[in-house]
């Protein structure tokens, strides 16, 4: 029996039109379409972009009176494209504090993490608010993601051991200036997860019916603009609130968004066509 993980709700988190369909169509009803599939969607974000690799240097020690380690932790999205020639910099204005190459590696060999690990270089004493940019450099994707914040600066502290630093780079995509985050319990989504009540001829009582679709894992969300992925979430078994959300990334404010759902027990997509605009 199919596992339900919420009932009228669902939501979050990005390539090409990639999957592949088999059989007809089986109509189109209330503003969705319906497809048979022989095949799981293999529906991803193109991250790719045409950035040269930048000239970052490691500083000077020497100019510095101290320094703190930082190690970060590769987001999980792009952890398959991690090489040995990326880079990751920390900078304070336009000043390059601490530089990592390559990643490491930690795990157990199966399923290892990538981590960053950097000096990064100051001339304050004590605990001081630094404005810093986080740059990273993918080389498979010629893509520079770029995120700033303000961070607690402490001489000789090391971060990122006890605590994950697990910076989101995908919300710092050049590629993709535009963020929309997307709730999927109020979106055009939420008519398939929807039980109504239907009061039948002569009944005193009325009968409730199931939802088009039951959400279970394994099932996908996509948001697309035309025929690129700009939004992805696999259901999970943890799924079991409404508080989660999908990011959608958008090229340029008004870009016009349709919705997928393909429903992993039956093999089928939903398409939900031109229902949204990137805000």
């Amino acid at each position: 029996m199919k596992r339900i993980l919420f009932r009228n709700i669902l939501m979050l988190a990005s390539l090409t039109f990639l999957w592949a369909c088999d059989g007809d169509d089986d109509g189109r009803t209330s503003g969705y379409s319906v497809t048979n599939v022989s095949e799981v969607p293999e529906w991803q974000i193109d991250w790719n972009n045409n950035q040269e690799r930048p000239d970052w240097q490691e500083p000077i020690a020497s100019d510095y009176e101290n320094w703190a380690v930082m190690l970060f932790k590769m987001e999980e999205t792009l952890r398959p494209y991690v090489d040995q020639n990326d880079m990751m910099a920390l900078f304070v204005g336009d000043e390059l504090r601490g530089l990592a190459r390559p990643a490491i590696n930690i795990g157990n060999g199966e399923d290892d993490d990538a981590f960053f690990l950097l000096k990064a270089y100051g001339n304050d004493s004590g605990q001081t608010l630094l404005n810093v940019t986080l740059r990273y450099y993918s080389s498979r994707l010629n893509h520079i993601f770029t995120l700033s914040s303000q961070i607690s600066y402490v001489p000789d502290e090391v971060y990122g051991v006890d605590d994950d630093l697990l910076p989101k780079f995908t919300l710092g995509a050049e590629k993709y200036p535009v963020k929309m985050s997307l709730q999927l319990s109020t979106s055009p989504l939420a008519v398939l997860f929807e039980s109504k009540n239907i009061e039948e001829p002569n009944a005193k009582t009325q009968t409730a019916t199931s939802p088009i679709v039951e959400p279970s894992e394994g099932d996908i969300v996509a948001a697309f603009v035309g025929g690129e992925c700009r939004g992805i979430y696999t259901l999970d078994y943890n799924l079991l609130d409404d508080s989660i959300e999908m990011m959608v990334f958008g090229s340029a404010a008004g870009e016009s968004v349709s919705l997928k759902y393909f429903d992993a027990d039956e093999m089928r997509v939903y398409t939900f066509t031109d229902v949204l605009k990137i805000e």
